[in-house]
């Protein structure tokens, strides 16, 4: 798999009461936000020059994921990296010695195709691949 990027994705009760931390503490700026049907904030993504912070809720991730994956994102400060690849293999990560794939391939709600994985340490890593998503917004069908 060919790494595109690799982002820290913090899990939170609320984004809300974040962004006063990040945008006036750590003078951040929203790169990118979405809210849901309620108006409610699940998703915001910070940046300053090439540091991005990606913040989710866990009530988000509870609609998306099953159980066994919630699991390990109930601790308090929980928080995983988000690996954007060009081609998800799954097959790669399954041969990893120690690597436990819990949930995916799946297509997530916002487009990406993703594996939740744990490493031998585990730590949770989420590896997303936003090819179709990038050719439809790009035109393609």
């Amino acid at each position: 798999m060919k790494l595109t990027s690799t982002l820290p994705l913090l899990v939170v009760d609320e984004i809300e009461p974040c962004i006063p931390f990040y945008k006036n503490t750590l003078d951040y700026e929203v790169k990118n936000e979405v809210k849901d049907e309620a108006e409610k904030l699940f998703y915001i993504c910070f940046g300053k020059g090439d540091h991005n912070v990606k913040l989710t809720t866990k009530a988000f991730l509870a609609k998306e994921l099953p159980a066994e994956v919630m699991q390990h994102l109930k601790a308090p400060g929980a928080s995983y990296l988000y690996h954007s690849v060009e081609e998800l293999d799954v097959d790669l990560i399954k041969q990893q010695a120690g690597a436990k794939l819990l949930h995916g391939p799946h297509s997530a709600m916002y487009g990406a195709t993703e594996a939740y994985v744990l490493d031998v340490s585990g730590h949770m890593h989420v590896f997303g691949e936003w090819r179709k998503m990038e050719a439809k917004a790009n035109g393609a069908a």
